[in-house]
């Protein structure tokens, strides 16, 4: 890219969101107009500090080297109710990848027991560890949840601000109808975007704080015993979700992705949908990649402060040598991380937020610091980090006293967390044909995988001596059945590069 060119569009970031976003664009209806200019004649493209063999980001899927058995080292399933992902997944032609993501058996190791799921129904608390009130018994960790859920969203009280509100006349929304639905469980399951949009703003928690106002921590604290919220958090599996993030954001989401049981994922990965988008990307006319490029910082281009157009600058490092890029418009489609280390320019985030914005109703002539203001926003987003571990066997061992290989789930309190056994039926079609295995399941080939570790939060201090510079290597047997593919050695290579 010579200096002086103007792209219509920058966007910064190769992972799902910032290859979507390409995406629409290049789907955008030849007739409509952006920078006055056909959408079909914009100037697009794409910046990454990684590779081309490693965009997706956080949807990364890896094989299991020696192992017919593909590893999800990102996000690794979707539900049936998460409608984008599925719509998205429809519109690419993957419809036929789509597989089930179940497990034979659930159970739970905690407190040093074993629970069968079975152990937690009808009541059933001989076996649990946990000294439950009465109505929290016989119900699974993520029942009590919603259980808490419904016991919350049901003793909101609505005011007259609620009922006159602009919103409720202008979404046409019955202010009647919507509190019934707060009174039963399959009503919470079927609230639209625009009734959860006024439950937030106008549900009054507690006679007083408004759910925006409420952690979902203090949320479970009150409406469980101590012992059920225990359960809740040992069984649940994930930390994260126990936190004391917004209860306003919490509850709906955390209704529409545990409402049903269903789980599916793509037979080549979940990074077939960011590969997709790369291709389609890669085949359009003035639409360019470019990879290793990492951005330092962004500002107001000087030359277009006086003008009418005023461009933006981006400033990329590539390999230890300073380019600028010059644009109308940048997506920066960055985590946390990569957005609060950038260099911004004071005037381009003043030009971007306008001189409408002031510090506080009761000192209008004081403006607000607009750059302390907009690190307050990157920073309210909470980093969490998460931890997987994958381990390959030539045999269950696991489920040597069963007349058939098993594949289960286990939730436990221990730092391993989640525990998925992995057996044939998760064989990937191309990795037996890559090691040229057997695909009969009744053959003597029995390959099993071991998620051993799925864990989060602070739970990750346990492995935390994995993380240090170390030499790695692959301990298995030379030739035979552990036989390595050139992708397998590929994906060792870049474990060995990532690990140092």
């Amino acid at each position: 890219m010579s200096d002086g060119e103007v792209l219509d569009v920058a966007i910064v970031g190769m992972g799902p969101s910032g290859l979507y976003t390409a995406w629409r664009l290049s789907k955008a209806d030849h007739d409509q107009m952006i920078f006055d200019k056909p959408a079909s004649k914009l100037r697009v493209a794409l910046f990454d500090t990684m590779p081309e063999d490693r965009v997706g980001g956080r949807l990364c899927t890896q094989p299991l080297p020696g192992y017919p058995f593909l590893t999800e080292l990102g996000g690794m399933r979707f539900r049936s109710t998460q409608r984008l992902i599925k719509g998205l997944v429809g519109a690419l032609g993957l419809t036929d990848q789509i597989r089930p993501f179940n497990f034979d058996q659930h159970f739970y190791f905690l407190r040093g027991k074993k629970l069968l799921e079975d152990q937690f129904k009808g009541g059933a608390t001989a076996g649990s560890p946990y000294n439950l009130d009465g109505k929290e018994q016989g119900r699974l960790p993520h029942e009590l949840i919603e259980a808490a859920i419904h016991d919350t969203l049901k003793s909101l009280k609505f005011g007259p601000l609620f009922r006159n509100s602009k919103e409720v006349h202008h979404w046409g929304i019955n202010g009647d109808s919507l509190i019934k639905k707060l009174k039963s469980a399959e009503g919470l399951h079927s609230l639209t975007a625009r009734e959860w949009a006024l439950i937030k703003r106008f549900g009054e928690y507690r006679g007083a704080d408004q759910l925006s106002d409420v952690g979902f921590w203090d949320l479970l604290q009150f409406q469980l015993s101590s012992e059920g919220w225990h359960l809740a958090h040992d069984g649940l599996g994930y930390e994260s979700i126990m936190g004391n993030w917004n209860a306003s954001v919490a509850l709906p989401w955390f209704l529409a992705d545990f409402a049903v049981a269903d789980a599916f994922t793509l037979e080549n990965g979940m990074k077939s949908i960011p590969d997709y988008l790369y291709r389609a990307i890669k085949s359009t006319t003035d639409y360019s990649l470019y990879h290793n490029w990492d951005l330092t910082g962004i500002d107001l281009h000087p030359g277009s402060k006086e003008s009418s157009e005023r461009l933006m600058r981006l400033q990329f490092n590539i390999d230890d040598k300073s380019q600028s890029v010059l644009a109308r418009a940048v997506v920066l489609a960055l985590p946390k991380g990569a957005l609060i280390r950038l260099n911004y320019d004071k005037e381009l985030i003043a030009g971007v937020y306008g001189e409408e914005l002031i510090a506080k109703p009761g000192s209008p002539d004081k403006q607000l610091d607009k750059r302390a203001w907009f690190f307050d926003l990157l920073n309210s987003v909470d980093g969490r980090p998460l931890f997987k571990l994958f381990l390959g066997y030539e045999s269950p061992w696991w489920a040597e006293k069963r007349t058939s290989p098993v594949t289960g789930k286990v939730n436990t309190d221990l730092p391993l967390r989640q525990v998925y056994y992995y057996g044939q039926d998760q064989w990937n079609k191309q990795r037996i044909a890559e090691l040229g295995i057997s695909g009969n399941h009744h053959s003597h080939n029995n390959y099993s995988m071991l998620m051993a570790s799925y864990s989060d939060s602070h739970y990750i201090e346990f492995w935390s001596e994995l993380a240090k510079p170390q030499n790695w290597s692959y301990f298995g047997r030379e030739g035979g059945r552990n036989k390595l593919s050139s992708q397998d050695k590929r994906v060792l290579d870049n474990s060995e590069r990532r690990s140092a």
